[in-house]
């Protein structure tokens, strides 16, 4: 990390309220004379934070989510790769982009397997017909590429 950016990042994470990435983030976008990116990362100000201090098990505790949400990231990127190829199937086969049953089911399953891992169900339904609905377009336009 460059001085200006790795003072940046120590000054803001020991303020509690930013991770290394958005830390960058921040960093490019203020170089870049971008004012609104706070607001727009929807990043509180510090004084969310009575002493001014974040614990060292806090931030502990937030690089292990920050982690986390780089894992899902992957994860969501492989997921996107799978459905590519089976676009590309179902295109070279001329098979519909919707398969209403399949989706029904394998949303059914997620609910359950949120309730057993005690997840908000409506919360991951929600965000697994986004993804869902993405695939969809994602083949749609495979398909008239063809």
């Amino acid at each position: 990390m460059g001085r200006g950016i790795g003072l940046y990042w120590q000054r803001t994470r020991d303020l509690g309220y930013v991770s290394a990435a958005r830390a960058i983030a921040l960093w490019t976008h203020t170089k870049q004379g971008k004012d609104k990116t706070a607001s727009a990362l929807k990043i509180r100000s510090p004084d969310h934070m009575s002493d001014g201090k974040v614990p060292a098990e806090l931030l502990a505790v937030r690089d292990k989510i920050d982690e986390t949400d780089e894992r899902l990231l992957d994860l969501l990127a492989e997921r996107f790769e799978l459905t590519h190829r089976v676009g590309l199937l179902k295109a070279k086969q001329n098979l519909t982009s919707f398969d209403g049953a399949r989706e029904a089911e394998k949303l059914a399953h997620l609910a359950e397997l949120s309730e057993q891992r005690n997840l908000n169900s409506k919360l991951v339904l929600a965000l697994f017909r986004q993804i869902m609905q993405q695939v969809v377009r994602n083949h749609e336009t495979l398909k008239s590429a063809d």
